[in-house]
Protein backbone atom coordinates (compact mmCIF):
# COMPACT_ATOMS: atom_id res chain seq x y z
CA UNK A 1 0.00 0.00 0.00
CA UNK A 2 1.75 3.64 -1.07
CA UNK A 3 2.51 5.97 1.34
CA UNK A 4 0.34 8.77 1.67
CA UNK A 5 1.58 11.83 0.56
CA UNK A 6 1.97 14.28 3.11
CA UNK A 7 0.44 18.08 2.37
CA UNK A 8 3.10 20.90 2.38
CA UNK A 9 1.54 23.82 5.19
CA UNK A 10 1.56 27.10 3.65
CA UNK A 11 4.24 29.31 5.17
CA UNK A 12 3.41 31.61 7.89
CA UNK A 13 2.62 35.26 6.67
CA UNK A 14 4.40 37.73 8.40
CA UNK A 15 3.94 40.95 6.58
CA UNK A 16 6.95 42.05 4.70
CA UNK A 17 7.54 45.66 6.71
CA UNK A 18 6.81 45.03 9.71
CA UNK A 19 8.06 40.89 10.54
CA UNK A 20 11.28 39.82 11.31
CA UNK A 21 13.78 38.41 9.28
CA UNK A 22 13.88 34.60 10.08
CA UNK A 23 15.94 33.28 7.91
CA UNK A 24 13.53 29.75 7.63
CA UNK A 25 10.83 31.94 6.55
CA UNK A 26 10.00 32.91 2.85
CA UNK A 27 8.97 36.65 1.95
CA UNK A 28 5.45 36.23 1.78
CA UNK A 29 2.71 36.30 -1.26
CA UNK A 30 -0.99 37.12 -0.13
CA UNK A 31 -1.76 36.26 -3.57
CA UNK A 32 -1.24 32.72 -3.16
CA UNK A 33 -2.82 32.02 -0.07
CA UNK A 34 -0.43 32.71 2.59
CA UNK A 35 -1.83 32.88 5.95
CA UNK A 36 -1.54 33.98 9.61
CA UNK A 37 -1.82 31.01 11.45
CA UNK A 38 -4.70 29.43 10.07
CA UNK A 39 -6.58 32.07 8.28
CA UNK A 40 -6.07 33.36 5.16
CA UNK A 41 -4.19 36.66 4.62
CA UNK A 42 -7.82 37.94 2.61
CA UNK A 43 -9.93 36.42 4.88
CA UNK A 44 -8.56 37.89 7.76
CA UNK A 45 -8.75 41.79 6.16
CA UNK A 46 -12.22 41.01 5.32
CA UNK A 47 -13.29 39.59 8.62
CA UNK A 48 -10.97 41.83 11.22
CA UNK A 49 -10.73 44.87 8.67
CA UNK A 50 -10.28 47.38 12.00
CA UNK A 51 -6.69 45.38 11.46
CA UNK A 52 -5.45 47.17 8.59
CA UNK A 53 -5.07 50.47 7.81
CA UNK A 54 -6.39 52.60 4.75
CA UNK A 55 -3.30 50.88 2.94
CA UNK A 56 -4.38 47.88 3.69
CA UNK A 57 -1.80 47.19 5.34
CA UNK A 58 -1.65 44.80 8.79
CA UNK A 59 -1.80 47.01 11.53
CA UNK A 60 -2.01 44.82 14.64
CA UNK A 61 -4.36 43.13 16.94
CA UNK A 62 -7.06 44.67 18.24
CA UNK A 63 -9.64 47.08 17.50
CA UNK A 64 -9.05 51.12 17.79
CA UNK A 65 -9.71 54.85 16.13
CA UNK A 66 -8.53 54.83 12.78
CA UNK A 67 -7.12 58.17 13.55
CA UNK A 68 -4.55 56.79 16.14
CA UNK A 69 -3.18 54.01 13.49
CA UNK A 70 -0.59 56.41 12.23
CA UNK A 71 0.85 56.96 15.63
CA UNK A 72 1.63 52.65 15.98
CA UNK A 73 3.71 49.80 14.25
CA UNK A 74 3.02 45.88 15.19
CA UNK A 75 6.48 44.29 15.85
CA UNK A 76 7.23 40.83 16.42
CA UNK A 77 9.19 39.01 19.32
CA UNK A 78 12.47 38.69 17.77
CA UNK A 79 12.54 41.16 15.37
CA UNK A 80 15.94 42.28 15.10
CA UNK A 81 16.13 45.94 15.31
CA UNK A 82 13.59 45.94 18.02
CA UNK A 83 15.07 43.62 20.28
CA UNK A 84 12.02 42.33 21.49
CA UNK A 85 11.27 39.34 23.66
CA UNK A 86 7.35 39.78 23.40
CA UNK A 87 5.19 41.12 20.29
CA UNK A 88 3.97 44.38 20.89
CA UNK A 89 3.15 47.85 19.49
CA UNK A 90 5.75 50.37 19.22
CA UNK A 91 5.66 54.10 18.83
CA UNK A 92 5.98 56.18 15.88
CA UNK A 93 7.76 59.18 15.22
CA UNK A 94 4.54 61.27 13.99
CA UNK A 95 3.31 61.02 17.50
CA UNK A 96 6.11 61.85 19.46
CA UNK A 97 6.16 65.01 17.20
CA UNK A 98 3.00 66.22 17.63
CA UNK A 99 3.02 65.83 21.21
CA UNK A 100 6.34 68.09 20.98
CA UNK A 101 4.85 70.41 19.00
CA UNK A 102 1.71 70.91 20.41
CA UNK A 103 -0.36 69.67 18.49
CA UNK A 104 -4.18 71.51 18.63
CA UNK A 105 -5.74 67.79 17.93
CA UNK A 106 -4.31 65.88 20.78
CA UNK A 107 -6.19 67.44 23.70
CA UNK A 108 -7.39 63.78 25.08
CA UNK A 109 -4.31 61.09 24.02
CA UNK A 110 -5.67 57.45 24.00
CA UNK A 111 -3.10 54.63 24.20
CA UNK A 112 -5.61 52.19 26.08
CA UNK A 113 -5.02 48.42 25.34
CA UNK A 114 -1.88 48.94 23.62
CA UNK A 115 -0.32 46.69 25.55
CA UNK A 116 3.20 49.04 24.90
CA UNK A 117 6.42 48.25 27.28
CA UNK A 118 8.12 50.43 29.64
CA UNK A 119 10.32 51.87 26.81
CA UNK A 120 7.82 52.64 24.58
CA UNK A 121 5.64 54.40 27.41
CA UNK A 122 8.51 55.98 28.31
CA UNK A 123 9.10 57.81 24.91
CA UNK A 124 5.75 58.82 25.05
CA UNK A 125 6.02 60.79 28.68
CA UNK A 126 9.02 62.46 27.92
CA UNK A 127 7.38 63.64 24.97
CA UNK A 128 4.89 64.97 27.01
CA UNK A 129 7.19 67.07 29.26
CA UNK A 130 6.39 70.33 27.15
CA UNK A 131 3.20 69.38 26.09
CA UNK A 132 0.52 72.17 26.95
CA UNK A 133 -2.54 70.77 24.88
CA UNK A 134 -2.87 67.55 26.37
CA UNK A 135 -5.39 67.26 29.22
CA UNK A 136 -6.63 63.97 29.59
CA UNK A 137 -4.80 60.84 29.42
CA UNK A 138 -5.84 57.16 28.46
CA UNK A 139 -3.42 54.90 29.74
CA UNK A 140 -5.18 51.87 30.38
CA UNK A 141 -3.97 48.32 29.75
CA UNK A 142 -0.30 49.18 29.30
CA UNK A 143 3.20 48.24 30.99
CA UNK A 144 4.43 51.03 32.50
CA UNK A 145 5.80 49.44 36.07
CA UNK A 146 9.46 51.67 35.64
CA UNK A 147 8.12 54.86 33.33
CA UNK A 148 4.98 55.57 35.29
CA UNK A 149 7.70 57.05 37.53
CA UNK A 150 8.66 59.97 35.24
CA UNK A 151 5.31 60.84 34.43
CA UNK A 152 4.74 61.48 38.21
CA UNK A 153 7.75 63.67 38.14
CA UNK A 154 6.01 65.44 34.98
CA UNK A 155 2.73 65.76 36.57
CA UNK A 156 4.14 67.49 39.87
CA UNK A 157 4.46 70.66 37.73
CA UNK A 158 2.04 70.04 34.77
CA UNK A 159 -0.83 72.61 34.64
CA UNK A 160 -2.64 71.38 32.00
CA UNK A 161 -3.11 67.65 32.37
CA UNK A 162 -6.69 67.23 34.53
CA UNK A 163 -7.58 63.49 34.32
CA UNK A 164 -5.54 60.55 34.24
CA UNK A 165 -6.59 56.98 33.80
CA UNK A 166 -3.32 54.28 34.20
CA UNK A 167 -5.17 51.21 35.70
CA UNK A 168 -3.32 47.96 34.35
CA UNK A 169 0.01 49.08 34.25
CA UNK A 170 1.24 46.39 36.73
CA UNK A 171 2.31 49.35 39.15
CA UNK A 172 4.56 48.46 41.78
CA UNK A 173 6.22 49.69 44.76
CA UNK A 174 8.47 52.31 43.29
CA UNK A 175 5.84 53.74 41.09
CA UNK A 176 3.29 53.34 43.89
CA UNK A 177 5.28 55.73 45.95
CA UNK A 178 6.49 58.61 43.45
CA UNK A 179 2.48 58.80 42.44
CA UNK A 180 1.47 59.36 46.39
CA UNK A 181 4.29 61.90 46.22
CA UNK A 182 2.85 63.51 43.26
CA UNK A 183 -0.46 63.63 44.74
CA UNK A 184 1.14 65.49 47.46
CA UNK A 185 2.02 68.66 45.14
CA UNK A 186 -0.18 67.89 41.81
CA UNK A 187 -2.73 71.13 41.94
CA UNK A 188 -4.37 70.05 38.50
CA UNK A 189 -5.36 66.53 38.39
CA UNK A 190 -9.19 65.99 39.19
CA UNK A 191 -10.01 62.54 38.55
CA UNK A 192 -7.41 59.28 38.43
CA UNK A 193 -7.88 55.91 37.95
CA UNK A 194 -5.33 53.89 39.65
CA UNK A 195 -7.34 50.83 39.90
CA UNK A 196 -5.76 47.12 39.21
CA UNK A 197 -2.07 48.08 40.25
CA UNK A 198 -0.14 46.79 43.18
CA UNK A 199 -0.30 49.07 45.55
CA UNK A 200 -0.41 47.04 48.65
CA UNK A 201 1.49 48.50 51.60
CA UNK A 202 2.81 51.09 49.73
CA UNK A 203 -0.40 52.60 50.05
CA UNK A 204 0.18 54.31 52.72
CA UNK A 205 2.13 56.56 50.22
CA UNK A 206 -1.02 57.39 48.26
CA UNK A 207 -2.53 58.17 51.44
CA UNK A 208 -0.25 60.34 52.86
CA UNK A 209 -0.45 62.24 49.23
CA UNK A 210 -4.67 62.25 49.76
CA UNK A 211 -4.11 63.97 53.11
CA UNK A 212 -2.82 66.80 51.68
CA UNK A 213 -3.98 67.16 48.00
CA UNK A 214 -6.08 70.19 47.49
CA UNK A 215 -7.59 69.67 43.74
CA UNK A 216 -8.42 65.68 43.34
CA UNK A 217 -12.18 64.94 43.33
CA UNK A 218 -12.46 61.02 41.95
CA UNK A 219 -10.15 58.41 42.19
CA UNK A 220 -10.60 54.66 41.45
CA UNK A 221 -8.52 52.25 43.43
CA UNK A 222 -9.99 48.88 42.67
CA UNK A 223 -8.58 45.64 42.89
CA UNK A 224 -5.11 47.16 44.37
CA UNK A 225 -4.35 44.26 46.69
CA UNK A 226 -5.56 46.77 49.34
CA UNK A 227 -5.55 45.27 53.01
CA UNK A 228 -7.88 46.31 55.84
CA UNK A 229 -4.67 48.21 57.39
CA UNK A 230 -4.27 50.45 54.03
CA UNK A 231 -8.12 50.99 53.95
CA UNK A 232 -7.75 52.34 57.54
CA UNK A 233 -5.19 54.61 56.11
CA UNK A 234 -6.94 56.05 53.22
CA UNK A 235 -9.97 56.47 55.90
CA UNK A 236 -7.93 58.59 57.77
CA UNK A 237 -6.83 60.42 54.89
CA UNK A 238 -9.89 61.44 53.45
CA UNK A 239 -10.81 62.76 56.98
CA UNK A 240 -8.57 65.65 55.98
CA UNK A 241 -9.33 66.03 52.52
CA UNK A 242 -11.52 68.55 51.66
CA UNK A 243 -12.36 67.91 48.16
CA UNK A 244 -12.28 64.24 47.13
CA UNK A 245 -16.11 63.44 46.31
CA UNK A 246 -15.90 59.86 44.99
CA UNK A 247 -13.29 57.35 46.02
CA UNK A 248 -13.69 53.65 45.47
CA UNK A 249 -12.04 51.17 46.89
CA UNK A 250 -13.03 47.11 46.89
CA UNK A 251 -10.67 44.64 48.84
CA UNK A 252 -8.76 42.68 47.49
CA UNK A 253 -9.36 38.15 47.37
CA UNK A 254 -6.64 38.07 50.13
CA UNK A 255 -8.48 40.48 52.75
CA UNK A 256 -10.66 38.41 55.00
CA UNK A 257 -12.16 40.85 56.88
CA UNK A 258 -14.32 43.61 55.20
CA UNK A 259 -12.42 46.87 54.02
CA UNK A 260 -13.40 50.56 56.10
CA UNK A 261 -15.53 52.11 54.02
CA UNK A 262 -13.72 55.26 51.93
CA UNK A 263 -16.51 55.24 48.78
CA UNK A 264 -18.10 57.42 47.73
CA UNK A 265 -17.97 60.35 49.81
CA UNK A 266 -18.84 63.78 49.83
CA UNK A 267 -16.97 66.53 50.56
CA UNK A 268 -18.00 68.56 53.66
CA UNK A 269 -18.36 71.56 50.63
CA UNK A 270 -20.71 69.68 48.12
CA UNK A 271 -23.81 71.23 47.73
Amino acid sequence: MPEPQKKEKPPLMVPNDLGPQFSRIPKPDPTKGQTIGKTPWDELQAAKPHMFDAESKYHGPGKFDPSTHEWFTFAYKGQTDAKLDRSCYMVTEKLLGDLRSNAPHITVLDIDNRQLIDIEMLKIFEALETNTTVVELKLAHNDADESAVELAELLKTNRTITKVDISSNDLHDKAIRAWGAMLAVNATLEELNFANNFCRDDVKAIAAGLAVNKTLTKLNLNVSQIDDAGALQLKEALASNTTLRGAQQRPHARTHAPAAPVAPRCSPHAP
